[in-house]
């Protein structure tokens, strides 16, 4: 997937998340002179146990460049298992 955003715009990226689960969103790279990212929220609570939620990022072009960035859903105390699921996003600030 590929994101084009102006330097100061925001891009926001929703993701299905359980957290109920000890799975949770990470990301690489952390620091980026291109892109901030932010984790927004993890959506609101809901009255079913276990049920879905987003876990919301936002996406800041900071400067003119491209970087690729990798979203992984998974425990982060399970170092040596895979990640349930991995998400890729090009982002171009231009």
């Amino acid at each position: 997937m590929t994101v084009q955003i102006k330097p100061g715009e925001v891009y926001t990226l929703e993701l299905p998340s359980n957290v109920s689960t000890g799975y949770t969103w990470t990301y690489t790279p952390k620091e980026s002179q291109i892109i901030a990212i932010s984790e927004v929220s993890d959506g609101s609570p809901s009255d079913t146990p276990g049920a879905s939620l987003e876990t919301i990022f936002e996406i800041k072009g900071i400067q003119k460049g491209n970087v690729k960035v990798t979203f992984t859903y998974q425990r982060v105390w399970e170092t040596d298992i895979a990640p349930k699921e991995t998400k890729r996003i090009t982002v171009k600030v231009k």
